[in-house]
């Protein structure tokens, strides 16, 4: 079996860890945000720089720039234009290129939203997460619901017209009903993408922690899934179908970044604990700020560690990504990618599930159900299981 990598654009994520503190529910490695970030940026611009002229041959071209987080909208408007400059200088960035950026409601104004329009980004993420005051407050997420309005108002009239918002179903204290009037203001937005995310409790989150003592309680595990299924069905009626197992957008609304993740294509990693994939092999900075920035600046380069996965795991890889997805599984795609026939057995496995209404199979493809995407995990531990 033999893994043949696509030949399209990749895809460049900056990663910015600061927040200006930490969530009841993130389990990321995070740092606060302060006058630290100054060299942070610098050491960005470094590895930018190291990277392109190592590896020209490596990443001819981009056609999306993610800045992700942490919390990407404290940083201030000028250094994200200075840091999209530098990235320009050093990489051939394909038009029309694609850049986002994650933010908290709360960071955005006018002022903030044209100066980010100006230096050329196009897509914004808003971190809503609940329409619920009280339940931003417990879960110590900073801003209001009336500064998501303000937000989404700011980024249309500055001209960004590419506007995401994310959600979490589950959060604790949270009622279905209060789910559902969550959506209802989102989708009162009018978002042109809406992430929505089953709340996961992590091991050694203040979260996990504060169920541990008894001081939080979540949802039932049927009323997640109730939610999730009138979401799906809610969404695509107000035009907003889903594309992939947490995603939904306007069609062409689709997150072009995040598409390489799931599709395997290839994507370089920039920052502190930031990852990269060229097709073939991944690998990964040092996540622990200290050594990110002394690597860089020894050498410019951060690299932690490597993984060239034999063909027989990104098969796996792939096939679990592509069901994630609406458009599903190709038994076409599979045999382009690795030069085999998809398994038998997995075949075997999916086929199963069809009697249940949990998979969808034509004779090219397999396609989960919204249900049989609630399940996916039990539904992917059986089809590897037949491997």
């Amino acid at each position: 079996m033999i893994c043949q990598p696509p030949s399209e654009p990749a895809g460049l994520y900056v990663h910015l860890p600061f927040c200006a503190g930490k969530c009841l529910y993130c389990n990321f490695r995070i740092f606060r945000f302060g006058p630290g970030t100054a060299a942070y940026l610098e050491a960005l611009r470094r590895e930018a720089e190291t990277v392109a002229e190592d590896e020209a041959a490596s990443w001819p071209e981009f056609d999306t720039v993610y800045f992700g987080g942490g919390t990407p909208s404290l940083f201030p408007p000028a250094a994200i234009g200075s840091l999209l400059d530098c990235l320009a200088a050093s990489f051939h960035l394909r038009p029309p290129v694609e850049i986002s950026l994650e933010a908290n409601p709360r960071d955005v104004s006018i002022e903030i939203a044209r100066a980010w329009q100006s230096a050329g980004i196009n897509r914004v993420t808003l971190g809503l997460q609940t329409a619920h005051q009280r339940t931003l407050d417990l879960t110590r997420r900073p801003g209001s619901p009336g500064q998501a309005r303000t937000a989404m108002e700011s980024l249309r009239s500055a001209g960004i017209g590419n506007i995401g918002i994310d959600l979490i179903a589950g959060l604790p204290g949270e009622t279905p009903a209060q789910w559902r009037a969550s959506l209802r203001s989102a989708l009162a937005l009018c978002p042109d993408h809406l992430s929505l995310y089953l709340l996961e409790v992590d091991a050694d989150t203040p979260l996990e922690r504060e169920i541990r003592a008894g001081r939080c309680s979540l949802a039932p595990d049927d009323d997640l899934a109730r939610f999730y299924l009138e979401a799906v069905a809610t969404l695509g009626q107000r035009g907003l179908p889903q594309y992939e197992i947490s995603n939904f957008a306007r069609p062409g609304r689709e997150s072009r970044h995040n598409l390489k993740y799931w599709n395997l294509a290839p994507y370089l990693g920039l920052g502190c604990g930031a990852h990269g994939f060229d097709g073939r092999q991944r690998r990964w900075n040092d996540s622990r700020l200290s050594m990110y920035l002394s690597s860089i600046r020894s050498r410019g380069r951060a690299v932690a560690g490597t993984d060239a996965a034999d063909p027989r795991d990104r098969a796996r890889e792939f096939a679990m990504l592509a069901l994630r997805q609406t458009r599903g599984l190709s038994r076409r795609e599979f045999r382009r990618r690795f030069a085999a026939e998809l398994p038998p057995a997995w075949a075997g496995a999916l086929k199963k599930y069809v009697v249940r209404q949990w998979v969808l199979a034509d004779n090219d493809r397999f396609r989960l159900t919204p249900r049989g995407m609630l399940l996916s995990n039990e539904i992917l531990q059986e089809l590897f299981d037949e491997d």
